[in-house]
């Protein structure tokens, strides 16, 4: 397993990624991990080097600038291609749990299995162990999908993907969830990296296109399961400038995604929904508000 390095991306994340590395330690194997502070302003780096310096097999980097998700991994993928001789990583959240290193033996194994085989994701289950397909993987939109699942009432109804099965427990997706998955190192590299022109959202979709336009096949082992322990903020919790921040960023990567690899015909479309989607943010916080007044 010394040809895998499993990428761990931290930001504000201290005691998640502690308790990450620690339970890969657990497994008493040769992959290497590469911790990537994104910068965190809550003083990460220097706690995570405090507890975390010396251990086998464990690099720690600090990234110069948060510049979100695919430069943070991209950061860490090209420390470890550099470093180390290896063909396959990982990209892997710090609120995954991997249960044993069965897991990514197995992961590994199939996605070395067949030249085409460019990605393969695990079955995810929550925090309570509830399984929900689309938490996994999913296709890749459509045009109109891009605009109808920006709209924030719509994402609650998201249909059940149909997966086509390959055999071996293993099925054919066109999108890998991004929370933990593995990939070849040659077509990461061969793809031009992870597209750093998202900070966040839509990294899945843009992988999926650009492993399709090349060729390759993204998989889901369906008999491998990790646990993503993501922790829900509150909305009522919130201020108004956080929620609206948070969907402009949502729309700016959605934006990138439209203009870059569908039509820019879309782009007045995906405006309206967005401004929808403010005003719900807007009308949701008033209520709130006025709620506990009643």
């Amino acid at each position: 397993m010394d040809d895998l390095a499993l990428i761990i991306l931290n930001y504000n994340s201290t005691e998640d990624t502690i308790l990450c590395v620690n339970q890969l330690l657990s497994f008493k194997s040769d992959f290497h991990i590469i911790i990537v502070d994104n910068l965190s302003p809550d003083g990460s780096y220097s706690k995570l080097r405090t507890v975390l310096e010396g251990l086998p097999f464990v690099d720690l980097i600090q990234a110069p600038s948060n510049g979100g998700y695919s430069a943070g991994n991209n950061l860490g993928i090209r420390y470890a291609a550099s470093h180390y001789s290896i063909k396959v990583i990982g990209i892997l959240n710090p609120d995954v749990y991997i249960p044993s290193l069965d897991i990514l033996k197995n992961m590994k194994s199939a996605l070395m299995s067949n030249d085409k085989y460019a990605i393969i994701g695990g079955s995810a289950l929550n925090g309570n162990g509830d399984y929900n397909p689309n938490s996994s993987a999913w296709s890749i939109p459509s045009s109109t999908d891009l605009i109808r699942n920006h709209f924030i009432l719509n994402q609650r109804h998201t249909k059940v993907q149909t997966l086509k099965m390959i055999g071996n427990g293993l099925a054919q997706a066109e999108c890998v969830v991004g929370c933990f998955f593995l990939a070849r190192l040659s077509v990461i590299q061969e793809l031009g990296f992870l597209d750093e022109n998202v900070f966040l959202y839509n990294e899945e979709n843009i992988l999926g296109i650009k492993c399709k336009r090349k060729g390759y096949m993204e998989l889901v082992a369906l008999d491998q399961f990790y646990i993503h322990n993501h922790k829900e903020h509150s909305v009522q919790k919130l201020s108004l400038k956080k929620l609206i921040s948070a969907s402009k960023i949502g729309y700016q990567s959605r934006q990138y995604l439209c203009k870059t690899y569908y039509s820019p015909r879309l782009l007045p479309l995906l405006w309206m929904v967005e401004m929808g989607n403010r005003m719900y943010l807007f009308l949701s916080y008033i209520k709130n508000r006025i709620k506990p007044n009643l």
